[in-house]
Order: C-alpha cells, then sequence, then structure tokens
C-alpha cells in the first residue's frame, strides 16, 4: 500500500515538472518575441525643393508641440537623395492609430517653417506623403 502511494506523488510530481518546464519554454519564447518586435509606422516623402539635410518633422494635427523628425537625404532614414521616411510611432506621449491625421512640415534654414502636408494614416505600416512643394 505505501508503495502506491508512492508511485503516485511520483506520477504527479513528475507531471508537476513536465508542466513547469512546458510554462518555462512558453515564458521565455514570449519575451524574446516582444523584445524583438518592433512597433513603426513610417510615412515618406518627398519634394523638389528639399535641400539635402533639411529637417522634416511629423506631428499630429492637434499637438504640434509632440513631434519627431527626420533629415532629409542620404543623412536620414530614407539613405536617398530629397527623399524622407519618418518614424511617426516615435512621437513622444502619443500612440498612433489608423485614421490619425498627421502633419509633416519642412523646416528649412533658421528654423523657417515651410510647406505643410497631412496624411491620414492607414493600417499597412506605412504611408506615403505628397510632395512638400
Amino acid at each position: 500500500m505505501t508503495k502506491g502511494i508512492t508511485d503516485e506523488w511520483y506520477e504527479f510530481w513528475r507531471m508537476v515538472g513536465k508542466v513547469i518546464v512546458v510554462l518555462a519554454v512558453m515564458c521565455i519564447a514570449i519575451c524574446m518575441v516582444v523584445q524583438t518586435a518592433s512597433a513603426a509606422h513610417w510615412v515618406a516623402g518627398t519634394s523638389d525643393s528639399m535641400i539635402e539635410g533639411m529637417t522634416v518633422i511629423a506631428y499630429i494635427s492637434s499637438d504640434k508641440s509632440n513631434y519627431t523628425s527626420d533629415i532629409v537625404g542620404r543623412e536620414g532614414n530614407s539613405h536617398f537623395r530629397n527623399y524622407y521616411m519618418i518614424d511617426v510611432e516615435m512621437i513622444p506621449n502619443y500612440k498612433i492609430g489608423v485614421g490619425d491625421q498627421m502633419c509633416i512640415e519642412l523646416i528649412g534654414s533658421n528654423n523657417q517653417r515651410s510647406s505643410i502636408v497631412t496624411v491620414n494614416l492607414t493600417g499597412a505600416g506605412w504611408d506615403l506623403a505628397l510632395n512638400l512643394d
């Protein structure tokens, strides 16, 4: 009778051990996926009047104080002459969503602001802005 109880406890703890191992592996896998996942929503565009090295900013139309920026041209995210690519997920204190209206603005020399275009965000992960002219 004692042997039967011991065998049952052995099997019980063996099963518990397997469950713990499976849960640990699942937790590690989930942590790895979460760490490597990168949320990004890119807005790209160009302009004939842009000069390499100029700054382009993107902000939510209702809040101009929080923005993110890119450098036009090869030094920026696009790595192509007269193009920009801004990751609007990088706007501080804001979680973007489908349908949000973003303003894209070109900043010239002496912080002179020039043309502004608006983009309605889609769920594609990227959007194209009209030419900044």
